[in-house]
């Protein structure tokens, strides 16, 4: 396997801290600003969409192409560049899903509350021996939201990790 998805974690990684812009009577965060509002439009989406699949398809496809390698990762105005679900779906479909976490991988997070769902997506950046793992993530905050205001560098526990799907980078 080559270095690539390394390269993309630690480009993943130089996102962490973009805050998205808040409404300046309720500070309510938006779901827009610099960063994010290119995300979301690479992607086919405007501004105050969900943005975790816009994130790390962004990621994804900004390090192969500064590599000048084609990759087959959903980009543009397709479903699984924009929803966590239909890039699970996308990841089945195409031998890309993992049994288990993985050092610099994409996870796809289940929801508790509709069989089926997945809810958000991000980047492992390192599973720990107790079966936790660091991510790395957009449009989460600091408790863990799937609707945060940011990207973020967080430690998910072994709970957090049951829940979630994996797949690799790379075909």
């Amino acid at each position: 396997m080559s270095q690539l998805p390394a390269l993309v974690l630690k480009r993943a990684e130089e996102r962490v801290g973009v805050r998205e812009v808040r409404d300046l009577v309720t500070g309510k965060p938006l779901n827009k600003g610099n960063f994010i509002s290119t995300w979301l439009k690479n992607v086919g989406l405007a501004d105050g969409d969900p943005y975790c699949v816009a994130f790390v398809a962004n990621v994804i496809h900004f390090v192969f192409a500064e590599n000048s390698i084609p990759t087959d990762w959903p980009f543009g105005n397709t479903p699984p560049a924009r929803g966590s679900t239909a890039l699970y779906q996308w990841g089945k479909d195409n031998g890309r899903l993992l049994t288990g976490p993985t050092d610099n991988c994409v996870f796809v997070l289940k929801s508790r509350l509709i069989p089926g769902r997945f809810v958000h997506t991000g980047f492992v950046k390192r599973v720990n021996p107790d079966g936790s793992a660091y991510t790395v993530e957009a449009n989460t905050n600091n408790s863990g939201s799937v609707d945060g205001d940011g990207v973020y560098l967080k430690l998910r526990t072994a709970a957090d990790i049951a829940r979630m799907r994996f797949l690799r980078i790379e075909p």
